[in-house]
């Protein structure tokens, strides 16, 4: 099962308990997924189409619950690879229908259809939340947040797309949307605002889920960047290591390791020994223990005496061959 039916499989749960709550949840199924068919003598007829179980077994209770209407349910398999089921949910020639329809906002008080959202259906925050949990169980989609981070909303009606995003700026969630081929789209894309989104229309268990992916996620971003820190330094520490061992060469092929100060001597002997060594180490491994800053000192005088070789001579360096190093 797909991250995103998983999600609405949740929410199809929730029933609420306030009459104007359900009203808009319904309101936006039948606008997501609802369409209306005329037929002799004024009659209206209405089918809502779905290929999740859960969202429509929600819509039957609704309709039953708000507006005690009678609807029929047909399951067809789809001509698709998965040949998953569709619901299609029918309710025709009720007369109850058209008050109904014009309750959910979807006909006016003239019984003409509308195209976005009617204020009376969002007036209250309550009624918002639940509107916006319709909106996403009809046209939402959810991606998996191991995958991507992306929550979209799609429908024919561009003024519908409109509103919703004006909807969602009421609760601080600024969204952006784009038209595809016959589509109007909205989307979030930041993982804090899809959070928000969630806990909003009450998908709970999901929010719990992001934020355990979340977790592990900047967990694993931190490792990762301790490694990278720690892979750095040992190739710092290889390459500073093999340009010692360069010049120590370098200094015993042309004057011999023997006539350089007994002090820079011992460092030079014991890079030798332990090309892969740090610094630090070193500096311990030293008859008489040296800092870091010692070691690096005598590592420094051993490079001027490199480079002021030229052949077999040494250039005036400045340092007395009889002097101990510190």
């Amino acid at each position: 099962m797909s991250f995103s039916r998983e999600v609405k499989k949740e929410l199809a749960r929730y029933i609420s308990g306030r009459s104007c709550c359900r009203m808009a949840e319904l309101s936006a199924l039948v606008r997501f997924r609802g369409s209306l068919h005329l037929g002799g003598e004024g009659s209206i007829s209405l089918s809502l189409d779905c290929d999740n179980a859960a969202i429509s077994r929600k819509i039957i209770k609704l309709l039953k619950g708000t507006f005690n209407l009678t609807p029929q349910l047909m399951i067809e398999k789809e001509q698709k690879l998965r040949k998953r089921n569709r619901y299609l949910i029918l309710i025709q020639n009720q007369p109850s229908l058209p008050q109904a329809l014009n309750e959910l906002g979807i006909l006016d008080d003239r019984f003409f259809l509308t195209g976005g959202i009617l204020l009376r259906q969002i007036r209250q925050s309550c009624c918002a939340t639940s509107y916006l949990r319709g909106a996403f169980l009809g046209g939402g989609y959810l991606s998996s947040p191991e995958k991507a981070h992306h929550l979209e909303i799609s429908s024919p009606s561009e003024e519908l797309i409109e509103d919703l995003v004006k909807l969602l700026a009421r609760f601080s969630l600024p969204a952006s949307s784009y038209r595809k081929k016959d589509k109007e789209i909205l989307y979030l894309k930041d993982m804090d605002k899809i959070l928000s989104f969630l806990a909003l229309i009450g998908a709970h268990r999901t929010l719990l889920g992001f934020e355990d992916v979340r977790i592990i996620k900047e967990i694993k971003n931190e490792v990762n960047r301790l490694v990278n820190c720690d892979t750095a330094n040992v190739k710092r520490t290889v390459l500073a290591a093999q340009r010692q061992i360069e010049e120590i060469r370098k200094i015993d092929r042309t004057l011999g390791l023997n006539k350089i100060p007994p002090g820079l001597r011992e460092v030079a002997l014991t890079r030798l020994k332990n090309p892969q060594a740090s610094i630090a180490e070193i500096g311990r491994m030293l008859n008489h223990s040296a800092s870091k800053s010692a070691v690096n000192h005598r590592f420094r005088r051993i490079c001027r005496i490199a480079s002021g070789l030229r052949g077999s001579r040494l250039r005036d360096t400045g340092i007395p061959q009889d002097q101990e190093s510190g």
